[in-house]
This record gives structure tokens, sequence and C-alpha cells, in this order.
């Protein structure tokens, strides 16, 4: 999906924003410039910018959140998001769209000077999401890659490169961090809809999209989005494995007092070094009834081994949930 955008667009306009003047030392005279705006819906807000004596407006911001509420999914029509948003823009700025303006805008002319690509990736469980970002980590520093981690809940791969980026981070943290709108509707089956998410961002600056010809709109197609994406991903140092504990069907009759001494008995742990004596046979006389004796070795199928890469493989990326489209929680700009 699309998220965050910084696009220059060709919109002749009566200039808008508060207007700043300073006096330029070396020509001798005032310069005038337009400060930018904060153009806000739900709980976020896009820059818009009125440049070059009100012949340019230049936006920045999370395009689909403006539009949807949510980053969660989207689009991945450029092109589309772009037009849908400058129209919202122009009308709620009162701004005169010309037909010549409009025309170019939906011939994708203008250009794209920062772009961020999401993806989410469907984890079996929410317990295994800290475990796969931290294996990312793990696996790219001992490939000796540039990599930064902020609190095991997002990995950075060249975080400081303005022109390519690639981060990945548990979504459901982040919006823990940065709640939904509270009206925004079937938030809570969104919320449980990313609890077992790892979202993967790819940041193209301006000088890797000219690069690789694609600066301006008419360039971007639904296919070259996703296709960024999944390359970026799949050129990464992601790899490695994450240990999957296979729990009996019997776990989730298990009392919460015992939960934790099968895990650490399934993960190897010496139960017997752990409890003293009366907890110890305590615990293993409540775990028989389920058929489950601390006492010998786990067996060895309780624990498998995740390959990171099949987790991360455009296979597995996660699809719009089906009340999406029918709660307005998905924009599919029209064609």
């Amino acid at each position: 999906m699309i998220d965050y955008l910084s696009i220059l667009f060709k919109v002749k306009h009566i200039p808008f924003g508060k207007t700043v003047s300073y006096s330029d030392t070396r020509e001798g005279h005032k310069i005038h410039y337009q400060r930018k705006l904060k153009v806000r819906n739900y709980n976020t807000s896009l820059s818009v910018h009125s440049k070059q004596n009100s012949a340019l407006i230049e936006v920045s911001g999370n395009f689909v959140k403006f539009i949807q509420g949510h980053n969660i999914f989207g689009t991945n029509n450029l092109q589309g998001l772009c037009r849908d948003v400058l129209l919202e823009l122009t009308k709620r700025l009162e701004i005169n769209l010309s037909q010549l303006d409009l025309n170019e805008v939906l011939k994708g002319s203008y250009k794209v000077q920062c772009v961020d690509i999401a993806g989410n990736y469907r984890i079996t469980s929410r317990d295994e999401v800290p475990k796969v970002i931290r294996g990312i980590e793990m696996h790219a520093r001992d490939l000796g890659e540039d990599v930064s981690n902020y609190g095991r809940e997002t990995v950075y791969f060249n975080q400081h490169n303005k022109n390519k980026a690639l981060k990945f981070y548990d979504k459901s943290a982040e919006l823990s961090k940065h709640p939904l709108p509270m009206d925004l509707p079937e938030r809570e089956r969104l919320l449980e809809y990313s609890k077992n998410l790892v979202r993967a961002e790819l940041t193209l600056g301006a000088a890797e999209l000219k690069r690789n010809s694609l600066n301006m709109g008419h360039r971007w197609t639904v296919k070259i989005a996703r296709q960024l994406l999944c390359d970026a991903v799949a050129s990464s140092a992601v790899g490695g494995k994450i240990k999957r504990i296979l729990l009996p069907t019997e776990y989730d009759e298990l009392p919460n007092a015992y939960r934790l001494t099968y895990r650490l008995w399934v993960h190897g742990d010496d139960i017997r070094s752990l409890f003293d004596i009366q907890k110890f046979r305590r615990h293993r006389r409540a775990l028989q009834n389920y058929k489950i004796d601390i006492a010998k070795p786990q067996p060895k199928s309780s624990i498998d081994m995740v390959d990171i890469k099949a987790c991360l493989s455009p296979e597995n990326m996660a699809k719009f949930p089906s009340f999406a489209r029918k709660s307005g929680l998905l924009h599919i700009p029209s064609k």
C-alpha cells in the first residue's frame, strides 16, 4: 500500500497560508513566501504549501490515513490516491481547480518527491511477532548490516539514508502508541486484525525515485508499487529462524498457574532446579492430569523452527479483512 507521500502538483491558485517576509541582505530587497498550512482529517494532518508564486502546491503527509482514518491497509494506486487527496484539499481550501490543471493531474503530470510503500505479513501468533522482529535484527547484525532497533518493536535498515531505507515493526504495538480515532467504524475489529501483523515499510527519497524514473506520477502503477516492496524485502538481510512452541490441544484448558511451567519445560529448562521440591511435585501432579509429565524430557516435536524469510514472503502478505469495504475502511480510487 502507498503510505506517506510528498507530491508537487502544478496547480495555479490564489495564495493561501500566512505571508512571511524577510530582508535579503545580499540583494537588498524583501522576499515574501507563504507558510505551510495543516489540513486535518480524522487524527492526521497533511502539510500543504503554496510555492513559486502560486504556481505549485506541495502536499506532504500520510495520504491514505488522511482519506481512510487509518493506515493498517490501503491501496497501491498512487495516481488515484493523489487525485482523490488533491480534490479533497482543493475543496477544503476553496481552490478553483481549472480543467487544464485537473487534466494534468489525471495524466499523472506531477512530481513525486518521496514515497513510503508498506505491506503487512500475517504471523501465526501474537507471541511470535516480537520474535520475528528480534530475529531480523540479529540475523542482519551477524551479516554486518547497518541496522538499528528501538524497543525490540522496530528494526531499521539504513535508517538515516534519505534516499532508500527499509524498516520492520510490530503494527499492533505501534497502534497502542498512536491510537486509532475513537469514532472510526469497526475500531475494535481493526485492532484485532492487526494483532499478528509484522509491518514492512520501504522509503524512497527524491534521488532514488529519479534514478528509477519514478519521480513523476504517471510512472506509477499498482504492480510497480507492490513489486518495489517485495523486491526490497527479498533483497534485504532478512533471514534466520525462530522457535515456535507447538502447544497441545489441552494447553488452553491449563490453569494459568501451570501455563508458565509448561512453557519452561517445552523450552528445555530443568524444572527441578527452578522450583523447590514441594512446588515441583504440585505442578507435576496437576499437569499429569493433562497427560504432561514435566519429570521427563520434553518431546522434540514440541518445538518447530520457523523460517523468518518465509514469514515475510509475498505469499504471506495479509489480505484486506472482509468487513473493510462494507465499513468504508478501504479507499479504492476510481479509475
